[in-house]
């Protein structure tokens, strides 16, 4: 439930426009963001739960597509 809070507490803030956590584009803090989440995105976050939070589901899957991640 806190992971959960947590994600929509960052859904909210993507969905200002924003498709990285820094206006300025992809950073450090995406990376770490995405490293934190990732058994809960792997194990937890089925496609109904990625569907609910798409910006963090998107913000996710491009943290982990970089190279060396």
């Amino acid at each position: 439930q806190r992971f959960e809070a947590h994600m929509g507490e960052l859904e909210g803030a993507l969905a200002a426009g924003q498709a990285s956590v820094l206006a300025s584009g992809p950073s450090v803090a995406d990376v770490a963001i995405a490293m934190s989440a990732f058994s809960f995105y792997v194990s937890v976050m089925d496609e109904a739960a990625r569907a609910k939070l798409p910006k963090v589901s998107a913000l996710l899957a491009a943290s982990y597509a970089i190279p060396g991640v």
